[in-house]
């Protein structure tokens, strides 16, 4: 199924927005924007009911390494220009026999508003598409979640309709609107990637 070898943690941007692999070396940094973004996110996030303290921070971003290491996941730190903690974003639930995967994100309430995530969104598109060589990444929303709808549609995700009972949120079988993006999407707007 020509799954990935090992996959370089290096840092991509588009020039305004840069994405880099999260490690336990961002710990106090996360941990930060987890307390101010957490009474928010938990409405919508299976994940975050572990981290209690600094420590439970710090064992969270350690299996974020290892799952990159073992190509389960790839976990982004979303930074400015000037290296503040803007949010996260992140690759998971692989499926290699048809080369698609799971995007996941998050900003902190003190950064909404201001485009990071739809940036953060391509920058990690041209990774999945470039890097591993996916042909298709999906989006998952809630259709109450209405800051992660607006976000991916100003990635440029195309939205391709409801699906019932797909996602499994605290217990409970949800509805999903189904957002995707191909290659193309991704050619076709504007703004370079690079690597640094």
């Amino acid at each position: 199924m020509n799954l990935p070898h090992h996959v370089p943690r290096k840092t991509l941007t588009d020039g305004w927005i840069h994405i880099r692999p999260v490690g336990p070396e961002d710990t106090v940094e996360f941990y930060a924007a987890f307390l101010e973004s957490w009474p928010t996110l938990r409405l919508w996030m299976n994940w975050g009911e572990e981290i209690r303290d600094i420590r439970s921070a710090q064992a969270h971003l350690e299996l974020k390494a290892d799952e990159w290491r073992r190509g389960e996941a790839y976990s982004f730190l979303v930074e400015s220009e000037d290296c503040r903690f803007l949010g996260m974003c992140g690759l998971s639930q692989f499926n290699w026999r048809h080369r698609f995967a799971n995007v996941g994100y998050w900003v902190r309430p003190s950064q909404r508003g201001k485009a990071v995530m739809p940036a953060a969104v391509r920058v990690l598109a041209r990774f999945a598409f470039g890097e591993l060589k996916l042909h298709r990444i999906e989006l998952l929303i809630e259709p109450s979640n209405l800051a992660s709808r607006r976000a991916a549609e100003k990635s440029g995700a195309r939205f391709e309709g409801q699906l019932r009972g797909r996602i499994c949120n605290q217990g409970l079988a949800r509805d999903a609107l189904m957002f995707s993006l191909v290659p193309e999407d991704v050619d076709s707007r504007s703004g370079a990637h690079s690597e640094t």
